[in-house]
């Protein structure tokens, strides 16, 4: 019997180290670093990329958010690649405002095969962007989103250097 109280007290010890290791992690995150300085002031141009395939319930919803960017609208695209789409994706997407790629391949359909045929095709047109994000299609996008990351390419605490 004596070992069940044993166990008990250390169940208790474990369980108090990890709420008190919560709550000083939480207590950490009130305090505000300081943010890096800029290394450039830029505004950069980006594009948005969706791989979606049969959403058309949802990608209305992350085209608004994205044209609701309180970033400069002339200064990102919002691409939505319809990926082997039965429903229609394209045409819901066409009419929030994004540039539709439509793609049709039995062999390969993953969310994979559809960005590297997308991205080909864009490294063949040698796109003007400096970076670009991709999203799924059941995404909400913050209005501060590129204006954010924007910032963080312009202190250069993105991978991928120039």
């Amino acid at each position: 019997m004596e070992y069940l109280y044993i166990l008990r007290d250390a169940l208790v010890w474990i369980l108090t180290i990890f709420w008190i290791y919560q709550i000083g992690i939480s207590l950490c995150s009130l305090v505000k670093l300081k943010d890096k300085p800029l290394k450039i002031k830029k505004d950069h141009r980006f594009m948005a990329i969706i791989p979606a395939h049969n959403e058309e319930a949802v990608i209305a919803n992350l085209v608004e958010s994205l044209k609701n960017q309180t970033y400069n609208k002339e200064l990102y695209d919002i691409y939505v690649i319809a990926d082997n789409c039965t429903d229609n994706t394209a045409k819901v997407a066409k009419e929030a405002g994004a540039i539709v790629y439509e793609r049709f391949d039995e062999e390969k359909k993953t969310k994979g095969y559809a960005l590297d045929w997308f991205l080909q095709q864009k490294i063949k047109e040698d796109a003007p962007y400096d970076a670009f994000f991709i999203f799924d299609a059941d995404n909400i996008v913050d209005k501060d989103f590129i204006k954010n990351m924007n910032k963080k390419l312009c202190q250069g605490g993105i991978s991928g250097k120039k």
